[in-house]
């Protein structure tokens, strides 16, 4: 596996620019990495440039200028409200938890283009215009508050039950949160009545798919497993052409234990794969 380097990508709010940052020892989530140090973002801020980590699990986070979220938001008057019946949060967790019992190809693809997916992109959807007023609050205070609720759920569901006192692992999580948030405020920016057609032909979509798996019986009775991520996304179809890659890979090794009948992240790393 050669030729890998983990990057931070910059971006201001109309020009982007790419930089590769030494990760100092002991840094964490917001103030850098440990071993996922070169985790890359995307941020949008007002006369600021923004650094942020949009390959968290996904390359095309990107966030967005206060104020104008609002006005490029999906208007809930304009479509049909879903139905949604509420469920327990023991219910969520049980519906995102990961049984025993699989094969290494099924649990990666499993965790990476089922679960991950889902909690990448969880709020970039019509649902959330509905969500957020039934929350009573501004854009700029629910999409964070919904990421943060987002990492709740699925790092109880997919991750070791004692995560938090892993530095690592609590580092992977906010990682992935931060994603999810940057997802939501791209389609958030996509969508909506207020967005020109000819610009934004689809509201952003990100994607991500596990290949080359292998695995390693651990005499623990672990597993760990070694992966490659590939992300898309539909960056090319909106008004984030020529601004973000619309692919990249990342090659990651996670080891899962048995807890309770599911597979439980305990540990994860990555390297970034040069194209």
């Amino acid at each position: 596996m050669s030729g890998k380097e983990p990057t931070h990508m910059t971006q201001h709010v109309e020009s982007v620019h790419q930089e590769v940052i030494t990760p100092l020892p002991g840094e964490r989530h917001r103030n850098g990495g440990n071993r996922l140090q070169g985790f890359r973002r995307f941020a949008t801020v007002t006369s600021l440039t923004g650094t942020a980590m949009s390959a968290a699990f996904g390359l095309t986070g990107c966030g967005h200028t206060p104020g104008q979220v609002e006005a490029a938001s999906t208007d809930p008057v304009e479509i049909a409200r879903p139905s949604v019946t509420p469920e327990s949060r023991e219910q969520q967790i049980a519906a995102i938890e990961i049984k025993t019992g699989m094969s290494a190809q099924e649990l990666a693809t499993t965790f990476v283009d089922s679960r991950l997916n889902d909690w990448r992109n969880n709020g970039a959807d019509e649902q959330i215009a509905y969500d957020r007023l039934d929350a009573n609050l501004s854009w700029d205070s629910y999409v964070p508050k919904r990421a943060a609720e987002n990492a709740e759920l699925y790092a109880g569901a997919l991750f070791i039950p004692d995560y938090k006192n892993n530095p690592q692992l609590v580092d992977a999580v906010g990682r992935i949160q931060l994603n999810n948030e940057n997802i939501i405020n791209g389609y958030l920016g996509t969508s909506g009545k207020n967005n020109d057609p000819s610009v934004n032909l689809e509201p952003l979509h990100t994607d991500a798919k596990a290949s080359n798996i292998t695995e390693v019986k651990n005499s623990d009775g672990s597993r760990t497993l070694d992966f490659v991520v590939t992300y898309t996304n539909n960056a090319d179809k909106n008004k984030f052409a020529g601004r973000m890659p619309t692919t990249a890979q990342d090659d990651f090794t996670v080891t899962f234990v048995g807890v309770g009948g599911t597979e439980r992240v305990s540990a994860i790393s990555y390297e970034h794969i040069n194209q």
